[in-house]
C-alpha cells in the first residue's frame, strides 16, 4: 500500500511467480505503467543515534564533562540476522574510553557509557561506531540530521552522517554515587536506592536526578530532585516478575545549573542482583457489604526458604476497610485476614489488592508485594422501598 510500496517475499521451493499489479480499484490495462523492481534481500545490520524529539537535532550529540561519565542509548536496526553481536568504537579522542553495559541480547538498543579522564582534551571529535555478529554480518553507523523542517511534519533538507559527534567539556562542579540500602532483591521486591552527590566548593544548586538506563523489569520515577544545599535523596526501585535473574544494571543522569551553564552527568552503572522470588499468592472471589466483618482467604505458596516468620499486610483495599498484619510461619499454605467495613466504603469492584511480605532470608532484609489475582467487592446497600 501507499504510492510506492513494496512486498517481502520468501520462496519455499524453486520455481515460477508471477506478479500481479493493480491500482487500489483493482484496475489495469495497457494505459497503466508500472516499474517493478526485484532484488534479494540482504541481511543488515544499522546504528544510528535518533533524536530525542521528532524535527530537532536534540541528542544527536555525546555531550561528556572532564572525569565523568556519559550515557548513550545507541538504536540498533536488525533485518534478516540475529546472534550474538560484538561492538566497538574507532578514533576516541584521548583520555575517553566506552564500553557496552550489560543487556540482554537482541535488544533494539545498545546502552554505551562513555567515560572521559579529568585530564581529557575539551574539543570536539568524531568517532565510528561499528557492529558485527557471530554470521559476519557488519554494521555501520549512519545518522540523519534534520536542518529544514517543513508543515506535516516534513523534513525538507537533511544531512546524512556516518560518524557520532562527541564533545569534551569543562568538569562539573559535582558527581554522583549510587548505594543499595540492602544486598539483592528477589522479582517483585523492592528497596531504596541511596543516591548522593559530592559536591565542589561553591556549588549548593538543585539537581535534577533522571533515570537514564533500567534493565527489564525495574521500575522507579523517571525524575527525582535533591534539593538546594542537600547531598542525597532515596529512590525506591521495584523489581517485576518479569524482571531476568542475575546482576542487572540501572544508570541515572544527574542534570544541574551552575554560573549559568547547565552541566549534565552520568552516574556508573549499579548493579542489582535479581534472584527468584519467595513466595506466591493466590485468592478467591469476595464480596462484602457495608458495615460488615469479613474473612479473606489467601493460599500462600513457599517458593524458597527464609528466616523466621514474614510480616503480611494485604494493602490495595479502598479507604474505610481496615486489617491487621499477621504472621506467616515457614511451611504455612494461607492467610486469614479480618476486615472491618465501614459504613461509608465506596461500593464497587477493585482487582488492586496484593500482599507485601516483609522477611530475613540469611539475615538480610527482604520484600515482597504480590498481587493476589482476585476480585474484591464492595456491594451497595439495597434500597428501601417508601
Amino acid at each position: 500500500r501507499g504510492f510506492d510500496p513494496k512486498i517481502n517475499f520468501k520462496s519455499n521451493e524453486a520455481g515460477w511467480y508471477y506478479l500481479r499489479v493493480f491500482d487500489h480499484l483493482r484496475r489495469g490495462g495497457a494505459q497503466f505503467v508500472y516499474a517493478l523492481t526485484v532484488e534479494a534481500k540482504a541481511a543488515k545490520l544499522e546504528i544510528n543515534l535518533p533524536p530525542k524529539r521528532d524535527r530537532t537535532q536534540e541528542g544527536q550529540v555525546v555531550n561528556i564533562t572532564q572525569g565523568s561519565n556519559s550515557l548513550c542509548l545507541l538504536s540498533v536496526s536488525r533485518d534478516g540476522t540475529s546472534g550474538p553481536e560484538k561492538f566497538e568504537l574507532k578514533h576516541l579522542p584521548k583520555g575517553v574510553s566506552a564500553h557496552v553495559i550489560k543487556s540482554p541480547d537482541g535488544l533494539g538498543q545498545i546502552p554505551v557509557l562513555f567515560e572521559a579522564k579529568l585530564d581529557a582534551q575539551i574539543g570536539a571529535s568524531f568517532v565510528e561506531p561499528r557492529m558485527s555478529n557471530d554470521k559476519n554480518i557488519e554494521g555501520s553507523f549512519h545518522q540523519r540530521v534534520s536542518l529544514v523542517n517543513g508543515a506535516n511534519n516534513k523534513v525538507f533538507e537533511h544531512y546524512d552522517l556516518n560518524k557520532l559527534a562527541l564533545g569534551v567539556l569543562p568538569k562539573a562542579p559535582y558527581s554522583l554515587k549510587v548505594e543499595s540500602l540492602g544486598k539483592g532483591l528477589p522479582r517483585y521486591g523492592n528497596r531504596g536506592l541511596r543516591i548522593s552527590v559530592q559536591r565542589d566548593k561553591g556549588f549548593d544548586a538543585e539537581l535534577s536526578i533522571k533515570l537514564a538506563y533500567k534493565s527489564k523489569g525495574f521500575t522507579g520515577l523517571d525524575q527525582v530532585k535533591i534539593p538546594k544545599g542537600k547531598n542525597e535523596v532515596i529512590y525506591q526501585l521495584s523489581i517485576g516478575g518479569d524482571a531476568e535473574l542475575g546482576e542487572w544494571p540501572i544508570v541515572f543522569f544527574a542534570n544541574s545549573k551552575h554560573n549559568n551553564l547547565s552541566y549534565s552527568l552520568t552516574s556508573e552503572p549499579h548493579f542489582i542482583n535479581v534472584s527468584e522470588q519467595f513466595f506466591s499468592v493466590k485468592s478467591g472471589q469476595c464480596t462484602v457489604k457495608q458495615s460488615q466483618s469479613k474473612q479473606l482467604l489467601v493460599k500462600i505458596n513457599h517458593l524458597r526458604d527464609y528466616d523466621k516468620e514474614a510480616k503480611v499486610e494485604l494493602k490495595g483495599l479502598p479507604q474505610g476497610i481496615v486489617t491487621k498484619a499477621l504472621s506467616l510461619k515457614p511451611g504455612s499454605q494461607e492467610l486469614k485476614f479480618e476486615l472491618e467495613v465501614g459504613a461509608k466504603v465506596r461500593p464497587g469492584t477493585y482487582k488492586d489488592l496484593y500482599v507485601s511480605f516483609n522477611f530475613e532470608a540469611e539475615k538480610v532484609k527482604l520484600n515482597q508485594n504480590i498481587r493476589t489475582g482476585g476480585i474484591f467487592r464492595v456491594s451497595a446497600p439495597k434500597k428501601v422501598k417508601k
